[in-house]
């Protein structure tokens, strides 16, 4: 579980900005390498909100900061949380 957020939010930013060149280019199956991506986006904001509002390192107000910014601007907090927030979090 250590690592699978790492690799949920990596799959999802490179299959999202593929999706989007493919899109760009009008190449064929990039209506389904997006929906791959926000699949994929979706993955790693559950893993994310799992991992925070079960720590018991952070308090509560904290935890619904965290909860709330997976829900609004996902990538932002996703890659904050990647980079800074599991430190203190897990």
């Amino acid at each position: 579980m250590n690592n699978l957020f790492k690799k949920a939010f990596l799959l999802s930013l490179a299959i999202t900005i593929i999706g989007a060149i493919m899109k760009i280019n009008h190449t064929d199956g990039a209506q389904i390498a997006l929906i791959i991506g926000i699949l994929s986006t979706l993955a790693y904001v559950v893993i994310g909100i799992y991992e925070v509002n079960t720590s018991k390192r952070i308090n509560q107000s904290e935890k619904i900061m965290w909860t709330i910014g997976f829900i609004f601007i996902n990538f932002f907090a996703g890659l904050f949380y990647l980079l800074n927030g599991r430190k203190r979090v897990v």
